[in-house]
């Protein structure tokens, strides 16, 4: 297969947090600091390879208006602008599904299947797992080791079957349509760091459904679906986040609540975080990861 690299978060997004042609990429296991062009970074590799020109035209019609929301938003004009609010809500949604999430919950998904299906067969099925390793190896099976080898070759020879291209493809839609359609109910919320009070980074799962609790993990992997969150935000550019909530907002926040949007990015993050350059917000990162090793997993992540 021809390497095609997918851009998960959206490359206008992304510029809007360069100076100079360039942001800092800050990879976060092993840490690696560099300045990179915005094309660099926030992709993954061949993330959906079933119809993949379907699924960039589908993400186009919501990122071919965006420039023109983002700049609304740029002059606080956006809470007067439905058709803008719709783009930016609709941005929300390509964030969550055309995830690096996506992909973990694929994986993890595959692995519980696996591991409960390896325990079924090796107490119920034992006499048939054994014949499978002696048509294999061309030996008898003896003990628990042969019987563990053989379920563990089924189950990889199976994986592709149960796990397909054209299923994953299938699923990332399924959850945009029906993020599009439950953020369709919600109002857009719009928050800008008062003065002096710093500014937003971006990590590469931008659009976080949060708890009620407040928990900094959310999304899968701290079981937050959208339906049950609190609010999804995501950060749109070093000035400026959005999110969700019972009502129109557009206001300053204070240095505070900057700090802990932030550290929703950097925990929420699978691999890598961008910032402008300058913002020096190399120890931010650093510091919160520290705070927060348990949560945090910087996993190699598959796509079928």
């Amino acid at each position: 297969m021809a390497f095609r690299r997918q851009h998960l978060v959206s490359q206008v997004i992304v510029n809007r947090f360069s100076d100079h042609g360039n942001v800092v990429r800050f990879q976060l296991d092993p840490e690696k600091i560099e300045l990179r062009t915005p094309a660099t970074c926030m992709y993954m590799p061949n993330f959906i390879t079933a119809a993949p020109a379907q699924a960039e035209q589908l993400w186009g019609t919501v990122e071919s208006d965006l420039r023109e929301a983002l700049a609304a938003v740029d002059d606080a004009s956006v809470l007067s602008r439905p058709d803008c609010i719709t783009t930016l809500k609709d941005c929300l949604a390509v964030h969550v599904a055309r995830s690096k999430a996506m992909a973990w919950t694929r994986e993890s998904a595959l692995q519980r299947a696996a591991d409960q299906l390896k325990v079924e067969m090796m107490a119920k099925e034992p006499g048939w797992l054994m014949a499978r390793f002696r048509s294999r190896y061309g030996i008898i099976g003896v003990g628990f080791q042969a019987l563990e080898r053989a379920a563990d070759d089924f189950i990889k020879l199976a994986a592709p079957v149960v796990s397909t291209p054209k299923s994953f493809a299938a699923s990332v839609r399924e959850y945009f349509d029906y993020s599009r359609s439950f953020f369709a109910l919600q109002a857009l919320e719009v928050v800008t760091p008062e003065p002096g009070a710093g500014e937003f980074l971006l990590g590469d799962y931008p659009a976080v459904a949060l708890s009620k609790a407040r928990q900094l993990l959310g999304g899968p992997r701290g079981a937050v679906g959208v339906n049950d969150a609190g609010t999804v935000v995501m950060p749109v550019g070093p000035r400026h986040a959005i999110s969700l909530g019972p009502t129109q907002v557009f206001t300053g926040i204070p240095a505070g609540y900057v700090d802990q949007l932030n550290r929703v990015q950097v925990v929420n993050a699978f691999h890598e975080v961008c910032f402008r350059p300058d913002a020096g917000l190399e120890g931010f990162i650093r510091n919160t990861r520290q705070g927060t090793k348990p949560t945090l997993s910087t996993v190699r992540l598959r796509t079928p």
